[in-house]
């Protein structure tokens, strides 16, 4: 039996799927074109002078492609179940681990009450008998006539209905309060300025567009959204002219994030060369370059004084928007967060964060404040690769190959939308759920029903980015290219075709009708109508 980052082999596994640089298997298996030689996905990023690690070739990192061949046959590695000590005995391939563990009858589990402070765990039999003995503690009868004397019922079970009521008044209580206090900043900025003049102004004034995330109906609250005639209209977008008007040009290496700040017209993007751009949006310059990560700047997040910079080393920096200076560090307690951050999202005071660790943090963040985690949302069995809040729910996409959905309000697990395929991006807008997968297609589903409505199948790599506008769909895959569709009837609109890199990240701006494009060829490409003639 061979061992490997916890895992127990079977049979001892085969020199050549260890990669050169990291010693350990490969994870994401990379081919590049000019000597073939491959590397973990994460490993190349870091190598210095774009340089094989093996034979000094010249390489573009912009053109290495998936080594499925290698991937699969990684997959394929038969490990012994890891609940081998609480007895389970099954033989598992190593791709299929994630999947084994979110059915395996010896899995240790949690009480769904250990948010509220059950520490009960063991596994699931003896978890729902735990839950379904909660009405004899209201009964004064704290264990069963007959049954496991050690296993006694869940007091928190017994008072989920008073708790769940108590912490939603609660949660709205400090949402109100949250709204009020970002209205009252925003107002008396406004009045500072003398530019408030209409509703319209205080409306389009107040809205933050963070990762990605469009100011639109769909994605603000109702309190936000009063007259439908504040939101651009969408026929105004005319997807099928979008062109490329101008191309940003700055970072070493490929551009893995972006985040727009509509309130300071400012564009944010983070790459593999570990720096953060700050370009103006009126001229295209670039202002500052932010350095303080390590490795893979990954996910980017934008308050109204705060820019959150999410990267593979482990960190969630914080930068005042002000004098763009660091100005701390997100801590889980007191030690860093050491997992890889994949995706940020902001909603109202509250940041979320998730990533490789496999859990979703929530952080109370405020103007200038860096403050700790108060809340880790867990359930999720694989890498965690996008965020997206909508209404007082919060969904997340992950390699586990589900759709989670949040609420925020008690930070309980409200849905679980079982995919086929490892889900990678995620987007919400126009009464739908769009699903991005590492099998090449974007599932369309009904956002209260879950129904199925369309699959798109035209993309050839995998597709790691999807965002909503309107009744617009922007999707961006490793193919290279852009796809914008309708969700009225799913039909492609356009193809945008500029980049000569995977695309690794989206970003709308509703109000100027503009997407924003990041990909490994190292380019930023802002996309305008541009009506022929």
């Amino acid at each position: 039996v061979m061992e490997d980052g916890g895992d127990q082999f079977i049979h001892p596994v085969w020199n050549n799927l260890f990669c050169s640089i990291c010693q350990e298997l490969f994870d994401h298996p990379v081919i590049t074109q000019e000597c073939g030689h491959t590397y973990c996905q994460k490993c190349i990023f870091q190598i210095e002078n774009s340089t094989c690690p093996l034979c000094r070739t010249k390489i573009d990192l912009g053109s290495i492609h998936q080594n499925l061949v290698l991937e699969q046959l990684v997959k394929e590695q038969l490990i012994w179940c890891p609940n081998k000590r609480y007895g389970c005995n099954e033989q598992v391939p190593l791709g299929d681990k994630a999947s084994h563990i979110l059915h395996c009858p010896f899995t240790p589990q949690k009480c769904k009450n250990h948010t509220r402070g059950c520490k009960f765990v063991g596994p699931a039999k003896s978890v729902r008998l735990h839950l379904s003995l909660a009405n004899l503690l209201l009964r004064g009868r704290p264990e069963p006539a007959n049954g496991d004397p050690g296993i006694s019922g869940c007091i928190f079970e017994a008072l989920g209905d008073w708790m769940t009521t108590t912490e939603e008044e609660i949660a709205n209580l400090k949402l109100t309060i949250a709204n009020q206090q970002k209205e009252i900043h925003h107002l008396t900025n406004l009045l500072r300025s003398g530019s408030a003049s209409t509703s319209k102004e205080l409306f389009i004034g107040s809205g933050h567009i963070s990762d990605g995330q469009s100011i639109s109906p769909e994605n603000c609250s109702k309190e936000e959204v009063d007259d439908p005639a504040q939101v651009p209209s969408d026929d105004r977008w005319m997807a099928q002219h979008l062109g490329e008007e101008a191309t940003l040009v700055g970072h070493k290496r490929g551009v893995t994030s972006l985040s727009y700040d509509s309130h300071r017209n400012l564009l944010f993007s983070g790459s593999h060369d570990c720096n953060i751009r700050v370009w103006k949006v009126d001229t295209w310059e670039c202002i500052k370059e932010l350095q303080g990560h390590r490795f893979s700047v990954w996910a980017l997040a934008v308050t109204s004084q705060v820019l959150y910079s999410g990267s593979s080393d482990g960190t969630i920096l914080a930068w005042d928007l002000d004098s763009l200076e660091k100005i701390g560090e997100l801590k889980d307690g007191d030690e860093p967060l050491g997992a890889k951050i994949y995706t940020m999202e902001i909603r109202n005071n509250l940041l979320f964060s998730a990533g490789g660790d496999r859990k979703i943090r929530v952080w109370e963040v405020g103007d200038q404040n860096v403050k700790s985690c108060i809340k880790r949302l867990i359930g999720h069995t694989d890498n965690i690769w996008q965020l997206v809040a909508h209404g007082n729910s919060l969904f997340s996409a992950s390699d586990d190959k589900t759709v989670r959905e949040w609420n925020i309000l008690n930070f309980q697990l409200a849905k679980t939308i079982n995919c086929e395929t490892k889900v990678l991006s995620l987007a919400i807008g126009h009464n739908c759920i769009a699903i991005g997968g590492n099998d090449c297609r974007v599932k369309i589903l009904h956002l209260e029903t879950h129904q199925p409505l369309h699959v798109i199948t035209d993309h050839t790599w995998e597709v790691w980015q999807v965002r909503i506008a309107g009744n617009f769909l922007f999707t961006g895959s490793f193919d290279h290219k852009i796809k914008v569709w309708n969700l009225d009837d799913f039909s492609c609109l356009n193809t945008l075709n500029g980049h000569k890199g995977y695309i690794h990240a989206l970003a709308v701006d509703a109000n100027t009708r503009t997407l924003y494009s990041a990909s490994g060829d190292r380019t930023i490409k802002i996309w305008r109508t541009k009506i022929p003639g």
